[in-house]
C-alpha cells in the first residue's frame, strides 16, 4: 500500500511538473508567434543562458558537471558560455522622456523651456544622449507620441509614461520581455527568502464566478485604483532618485496591471 501511494505521489509530481513544461512552452510559442521570434535563434540564446546562470549558481563546477546539469552536449558548453548575448538599446525619445520627468516632479511642474543652459529641453537632450540626435528631432518624436506638448518657448509634459507605438514590434517585444523578467526575478526570490519582511510585494486577485458582461465595469474601476495606486508609487520612486545618468545604479519599482479582460468574450452560449 505504501509502495501504492508513493508511485501514485510520484505521478502525481510527474504530471505536475509536465503541464509546468506544457504551460512555459505555450507562453514561449504565443511570444514566438506574435514577434516572429527564430526558432534558432531562441534556442541558441536559450542554452547560452542555461549555461551562463549554471555557471553563475556554482563557479566550481567543469564542463563535464555542466554538461550533466543542463543536459547540453559537454563539447558546446564553452561556445555558449562564451556566446555574447546583445545588448538592448532604448529609444533616444524614452530617454529624454524620463529625464523630462524626473526634473518635473522635482519642480512640480508640467512644463520645461525649450532652451537654455539648464533643465531645459536641450540641456537634457545633451546631457542625456549628446550628439545622438537634434533636441528638436527628439521634440518632434515626442510631441507626435502625445508625450509633450509644445506651448511655444516650452513644452508641457503630457503623458508620463512612455507609449511604444501600437506597430512597433520592437518596442512591444522589450516591453513584454522587460515585464516577464521582473515578474520571474520576483517570484523566484521570494520562494528563497525565509523572513516575510524581506520578501517583495507580489499579489493576485482574480475571480471565476464573474459574468464576462460584467468585465468593462470591473476593469474601469480596478483601473482607477491602480492608476491612483501607480501616481503614489512614482512619487516615492521619483523623491528617491539621484541626479545620476541613467542605468547607473539597478532597477528597482513596481509593475501594475490587470488581466482576462481579452477573454470578455468568451462566454459560454448556456449563459446567454
Amino acid at each position: 500500500m505504501n509502495s501504492l501511494n508513493k508511485h501514485s505521489k510520484l505521478e502525481t509530481s510527474k504530471n505536475l511538473k509536465h503541464g509546468i513544461l506544457q504551460n512555459l512552452a505555450k507562453i514561449a510559442a504565443k511570444i514566438s508567434l506574435k514577434y516572429n521570434v527564430n526558432l534558432h535563434a531562441f534556442i541558441g540564446y536559450y542554452k547560452s543562458h542555461l549555461v551562463k546562470f549554471a555557471k553563475a549558481n556554482n563557479p566550481d563546477y567543469s564542463i563535464v558537471e555542466l554538461s550533466c546539469r543542463t543536459g547540453i552536449d559537454r563539447r558546446y558548453i564553452n561556445h555558449y558560455l562564451n556566446l555574447e548575448q546583445v545588448s538592448i538599446k532604448y529609444p533616444k525619445s524614452r530617454l529624454v522622456l524620463n529625464e523630462i520627468k524626473r526634473v518635473c516632479s522635482q519642480s512640480n511642474k508640467q512644463h520645461i523651456p525649450k532652451h537654455g543652459p539648464f533643465q531645459s529641453f536641450d540641456s537634457i537632450c545633451e546631457t542625456v544622449v549628446p550628439g545622438a540626435l537634434t533636441p528638436s528631432s527628439i521634440a518632434k518624436e515626442l510631441v507626435r507620441l502625445g508625450n509633450i506638448i509644445d506651448k511655444g518657448n516650452k513644452y508641457q509634459l503630457a503623458v508620463f509614461s512612455y507609449m511604444p507605438e501600437k506597430n512597433s514590434v520592437d518596442q512591444q517585444f522589450r516591453i513584454l520581455t522587460t515585464e516577464l523578467n521582473n515578474l520571474t526575478n520576483t517570484i523566484i526570490y521570494n520562494f528563497d527568502q525565509n523572513n516575510i519582511q524581506d520578501k517583495q510585494f507580489q499579489r493576485n486577485i482574480f475571480s471565476t464566478q464573474i459574468n464576462p458582461s460584467d468585465f468593462k465595469d470591473i476593469k474601469d474601476e480596478c483601473s482607477q485604483v491602480l492608476s491612483d495606486a501607480k501616481d503614489k508609487v512614482e512619487k516615492i520612486i521619483l523623491q528617491y532618485e539621484e541626479n545620476v545618468p541613467v542605468d547607473t545604479h539597478p532597477v528597482f519599482g513596481a509593475s501594475f496591471f490587470l488581466f482576462g479582460y481579452e477573454n470578455r468574450h468568451n462566454q459560454d452560449d448556456t449563459n446567454t
